[in-house]
């Protein structure tokens, strides 16, 4: 049996959906189902590029949540992932 790995580009769609809503980090890790060393590399590189934004918790805390901007990268990421699966199918 072949394994499936995900490729970054999938992976950091996986963040970027899991962030939609506002979630903390732990959060955003778990529901994308990365490790902690990927989560680290990726999410870091998404808060630098303004994909996903820091929202203070009333709390004390902080909640991440997908900007606009990150919600027009996945848009264009599901169009071309699309986009390849029918070509290969």
């Amino acid at each position: 049996m072949g394994r499936s790995y995900r490729s970054k580009y999938d992976i950091i769609a996986d963040i970027l959906e899991a962030a939609i809503n506002g979630a903390k980090k732990t959060r955003i890790m778990h529901m994308a189902n990365v490790n902690y060393y990927s989560f680290c590399k990726y999410f870091n590189m998404l808060l630098e590029d303004g994909l996903i934004a820091e929202i203070k918790d009333p709390n004390g805390g902080s909640l991440y949540k997908t900007t606009e901007s990150g919600i027009e990268h996945l848009k264009i990421f599901a169009r071309f992932s699309n986009q390849m699966r029918k070509k290969e199918g």
